[in-house]
């Protein structure tokens, strides 16, 4: 089975791999990375350790990646691989920092990094044109970011131990120390969300926890409602409308009250009563994609949910774990790895399918019809997967 925009994925083994649009396989990392650095060459696949996260860049001419330290080399570090498998650099070494989550700025010509040191995360950004050079950009705990253009990184900074001094800022990704701190005191949210210049979170301010929106430099927040509990919200693709959702009881409880924000007038209206664990955008921008929880027969179901509210169960599975880390911090994720295929056809999940293999059985991926017009296919083994833009058409020339 292709698609038209490839696919990367971690092996079995995590390594990494892309499919392109002809269906085309190719490893990015069973080889022997650390001596192709010295010049050295190796004849045939060598496994050198284990990687996570394959990130697209948005011009899908590259895939970033992080290695994990291991017994060979005993710090994690990122690397970028050309897609036509031409170059690989290691652009960053983490030392004892614990690698999270990889994000291109939308030029692809910075990507933002989340590590851990300690008890504290670590948000950095490197180039890949300079290898080795990582600036640090903040710390602190909880946080989470977004790209507000290519020339800002927007980033939600908790107080480690005191939560009144939480920040929400825009930072120059080069490091120049030129900051803008958005109004209010942000929380109760997780990754923020810009849509043409605006942005979006929870702040506790007039004696209440309310969703709120401001621009840079705005002295105060515009209310949109007030809310009770941790909030998520991912945008759509056209940036007209935020899907939002409350979890009451805070972090690691369902999300429930799934609502729809017109961003031009503001007005919120219900569209899922049920309880979720996740929920994304289609790329078309015509349905939600919703994963809830099974509890009675330990699964993973997921629904399409029209902007009607009418719904529709696609799957249940077992979910591998890269998918449930995925999921436990969706609203960063969905920013910057879909899950499915710029056509909005198919969704690819990493798993087992009830009633087609074992919950204990090798992990598969599974192309599940968007639609619900035909059965999960099975597109071999793997851990996770994501896919990157659609391809470019070919040269005529």
């Amino acid at each position: 089975m292709t698609f038209k925009a490839p696919l990367a994925y971690l092996s079995v083994n995590r390594d990494v791999w892309t499919i392109d649009a002809e269906g085309k396989h190719r490893s990015h990392t069973e080889i022997d990375v650390d001596a192709l650095m010295l010049g050295s060459w190796q004849t045939g696949p060598k496994r050198t350790g284990t990687f996570s996260w394959p990130t697209w860049s948005p011009n899908g001419d590259q895939v970033a990646c992080f290695k994990l330290a291991d017994a060979h080399h005993d710090t994690s570090r990122v690397f970028v691989c050309d897609v036509d498998g031409v170059n690989q650099t290691e652009l960053m070494d983490l030392g004892k920092r614990l690698p999270i989550y990889l994000f291109w700025s939308p030029n692809s010509k910075h990507i933002a990094m989340l590590s851990q040191g300690d008890d504290k995360l670590m948000l950095s950004t490197g180039r890949p044109d300079r290898a080795g050079t990582e600036i640090t950009l903040a710390e602190g705990s909880p946080l989470f970011f977004t790209w507000a253009g290519s020339g800002q990184v927007a980033a939600f900074i908790g107080g480690t131990n005191d939560a009144r001094t939480s920040r929400l800022v825009l930072m120059d990704p080069k490091g120049t120390g030129n900051t803008t701190l958005l109004p209010g005191n942000p929380g109760s949210f997780c990754a923020p969300v810009c849509i043409d210049g605006n942005l979006f979170y929870v702040s506790h301010e007039r004696g209440n926890t309310s969703f709120v929106t401001a621009r840079s430099g705005a002295a105060e927040s515009t209310w949109i409602d007030d809310v009770d509990g941790l909030v998520a919200m991912v945008a759509s693709p056209d940036g007209k409308t935020l899907a939002r959702a409350v979890a009451s009881s805070g972090d690691g409880t369902p999300y429930h009250s799934l609502s729809l924000v017109d961003i031009e007038t503001l007005q919120t209206r219900p569209l899922w009563e049920q309880s979720c664990l996740a929920f994304a955008w289609t790329p078309n921008g015509k349905a939600i994609v919703a994963a809830q929880v099974d509890t009675t027969r330990n699964l993973l179901q997921w629904y399409r949910i029209d902007l009607d509210g009418r719904h529709e169960l696609l799957v249940s599975m077992y979910p591998t774990r890269d998918l449930g880390f995925y999921l436990r911090f969706f609203e960063q994720y969905t920013q910057s790895h879909s899950l499915m295929n710029p056509d909005g056809t198919h969704i690819v999940l990493p798993g087992g399918i009830h009633g087609h293999t074992e919950a204990q059985g090798a992990s598969r991926l599974w192309a599940i019809p968007l639609d619900g017009s035909d059965r999960p296919r099975e597109l071999g083994q793997g851990l996770f997967a994501v896919f990157g833009p659609k391809s470019k058409p070919a040269d005529p020339s």
